[in-house]
């Protein structure tokens, strides 16, 4: 017989509070990417059903090693930390970019773990010192400054960028964040590329 399908429309939201309170009203019937933090306003409602499962869908930073900062690695990103505390434990730390159900997965890869104490130890053998007493390492008179640029339409992303700024801050490395839709644009002048 014949199949009578419904008009579908899509929206895309690069506003959090909008997409949530979409939801909430009824204007839109389901969403992808809902902002971790707004979770909560939702779970144990019997007027809406929650799905996840781990996948290769990740937040992930790359780095531009032709810049001389970025020579000196460091372990300063709080990777379980943005998990539990911005994504409110719903997503895993990943040390590669599929989960453990691949062969090539989580499990089967090794990486550093975060370690303020031996970024800070691996940043004064590299020569950044805080010789000012400002709270940045700085060597030969640079302050320790690295661009981050994001975008505004994962809704976390920006979080994770704020995330890395404090925690970076901590070992004594000044992160400027750059939230632009047009992140293309600056992409090849950035220290550190967050997508």
């Amino acid at each position: 017989g014949d199949v009578k399908v419904d008009k579908v429309t899509v929206k895309s939201f690069s506003d959090g509070s909008a997409l949530t309170a979409a939801l909430q009203t009824g204007d839109i019937q389901g969403t992808y990417g809902l902002q971790y933090d707004n979770y909560a306003l939702f779970d144990g409602n019997p007027e809406y059903t929650l799905n996840s499962c781990a996948t290769s869908r990740c937040f992930f930073g790359q780095f531009n090693f032709e810049s001389e900062i970025m020579q000196d690695q460091n372990m300063g990103i709080d990777k379980e930390g943005f998990c539990s505390v911005i994504m409110e434990g719903r997503g895993l730390p990943a040390k590669a970019a599929f989960p453990d159900s691949f062969s090539y997965g989580n499990e089967a890869v090794e990486t550093v773990s975060y370690d303020p104490e031996g970024a800070k130890k691996l940043l004064e053998e590299s020569g950044w010192n805080d010789t000012d007493g400002d709270g940045y390492a700085d060597k030969d008179g640079q302050k320790l400054t690295i661009d981050w640029l994001t975008y505004p339409t994962r809704l976390e992303q920006p979080k994770l960028a704020e995330y890395a700024q404090a925690t970076l801050k901590e070992i004594g490395i000044d992160v400027v964040v750059n939230n632009t839709s047009d992140h293309m644009t600056y992409a090849a002048d950035g220290t550190l590329m967050c997508m």
